[in-house]
């Protein structure tokens, strides 16, 4: 048998685990899982006439470890993923922060002439009284 994808071959069984299982017609993961969270122990055990219960706990143990291994690797794809949105999402941020920046320091450029020409007509207003008097 060649292996692919999804061969039981992949996940390290014994021989005699491994041969129980394809004498039993069980050569893909996916077949195993089905069967295995099918049945519990004793009829898993029971459906395959030379697994007994120590075959059955290496089978437990390794599809354990192929779902910590996949999911371990989920886990660092979603990780990645998630800083890559937070450096993107702190880009927008720190673009927006400039934005407003930009913003505040028109608001207080229009301010501040706004200061200066009150002083002016401050001063004008000022000189203009005293010329009246």
């Amino acid at each position: 048998m060649t292996k692919h994808q999804n061969s039981i071959d992949l996940l390290g069984l014994s021989t005699r685990t491994s041969n129980a299982l394809k004498r039993g017609d069980v050569c893909t993961i996916e077949e195993l899982l089905e069967l295995f969270h099918k049945f519990d122990e004793p009829r898993f055990c029971g459906y395959f006439r030379t697994l007994g219960r120590v075959s059955y706990q290496e089978i437990k143990t390794k599809i354990g470890e192929l779902y910590k291994t996949k999911f371990s690797q989920i886990d660092t794809i979603n990780l990645e993923l998630k800083k890559q949105e937070l450096i993107e999402r702190n880009e927008q941020i720190r673009s927006e922060i400039e934005k407003y920046n930009r913003a505040i320091n028109q608001l207080l450029a229009e301010m501040e002439k706004n200061r200066i020409a009150e002083i002016q007509i401050n001063a004008i207003q000022e000189k203009n009284k005293q010329k009246s008097k």
